[in-house]
C-alpha cells in the first residue's frame, strides 16, 4: 500500500438491510453463544456444577431453536451453526475465541445499521454488552428489528470500509517490520509514514504519532505483543464486515480481506 492506493475506487453495492439485520441477529447470537461456554474443568471446580451447566445449556438450546423459530438458522453459515447446536463444555477453545472476537464484526455491521451513534475505535476490543442489550434475544420477534433497519450512505460506509483496511494493513505491515531486516525497516518505516500522513489528511485517522497511527494512546510501533494480536484481530473482523455489507464475496464465509 501506498499513498495512491487511498485513491482506489471499489465498486460497492450494499447489500440489502434486511440482510444486514439478520446477520446482526445471528452474530450476536454467536456472541451469547460464546460466553454461555463453561470448560468442564471450571464446572467441576463449582459447588453447583450441575446447576451452573443445565441452566447454561437451557440458554444455548433456546438460543439455537429461537433462531430456527425465527426462520434464521439459514443466515447462519454452517460453522455457526455447529457452534450454535454444541452442548455446553464441547466447543473448543479456539472456536469459544473466535466466537468472541465476533462482537468486532457485530460493532462494525451495528454502526452501518444506524445501532451506534460512531464507528468503534482501534484502542481495543469492543465491548460489547450494552449492544448486545439492544439487539433481539430469544423470544423476542425479529420481525420489527428486522424491517425497521435502516443502513448509512454508501459513501459513509464506503469510507469506514477504508478505514479499517487502513487499520488492517498497519497491523499487518508491524509484523513484517518485527521480523524485517535492519535495511527493509527503513523502507517500511518510510512507508507507514507517508500512509499515516494521507490517511489523515483524508480524514481517515486521527493526527499521526511519531508519524505513525495512533492506537491507545501510543504509536502501533510501540504496542506489544498481545495488544498487536488483539489489534489484528479486531481490525481483521472489522474489515470483513464491512466488506460484506459493501458486497463483496457470495457468502460470509468467503468475503476477502485482500481486495
Amino acid at each position: 500500500m501506498d499513498g495512491d492506493d487511498l485513491d482506489l475506487e471499489l465498486d460497492i453495492n450494499l447489500r440489502a438491510p434486511r440482510l444486514a439485520g439478520e446477520r446482526l441477529i445471528v452474530l450476536a447470537t454467536l456472541c451469547r453463544r460464546g460466553y454461555l461456554e463453561r470448560s468442564p474443568d471450571a464446572l467441576a471446580a463449582t459447588d453447583e456444577a450441575g446447576d451452573d451447566l443445565e441452566d447454561a445449556e437451557t440458554e444455548r438450546f433456546d438460543l439455537a431453536a429461537w433462531l430456527r423459530e425465527e426462520g434464521l438458522d439459514g443466515a447462519a453459515t454452517p460453522t455457526e451453526r455447529s457452534l450454535l447446536h454444541a452442548r455446553i463444555g464441547r466447543l473448543r477453545a479456539d472456536a469459544v475465541v473466535h466466537a468472541s472476537w465476533g462482537a468486532e464484526a457485530l460493532a462494525a455491521l451495528a454502526w452501518c445499521a444506524n445501532l451506534l451513534a460512531v464507528p468503534p475505535e482501534y484502542d481495543g476490543p469492543f465491548d460489547v454488552a450494552d449492544l448486545l442489550g439492544r439487539l433481539p434475544t430469544p423470544w423476542d420477534s425479529t420481525r420489527p428489528f428486522l424491517t425497521g433497519i435502516v443502513l448509512r450512505s454508501e459513501a459513509a460506509i464506503a469510507s469506514e470500509r477504508e478505514r479499517a483496511e487502513l487499520w488492517h494493513w498497519r497491523a499487518g505491515v508491524e509484523a513484517v517490520y518485527r521480523q524485517a531486516a535492519e535495511d527493509e525497516r527503513g523502507e517500511l518505516r518510510a512507508l507507514i509514514r507517508e500512509v499515516a500522513r494521507d490517511a489523515a489528511n483524508g480524514g481517515l485517522l486521527t493526527v499521526p504519532v511519531r508519524d505513525d497511527f495512533p492506537c491507545r494512546g501510543r504509536p502501533v510501533a510501540r504496542l506489544g505483543a498481545a495488544e498487536l494480536d488483539d489489534l489484528t484481530t479486531a481490525a481483521a473482523e472489522r474489515l470483513r464486515a464491512l466488506n460484506w455489507i459493501c458486497g463483496f464475496g457470495t457468502s460470509w464465509d468467503n468475503v476477502p480481506t485482500d481486495l
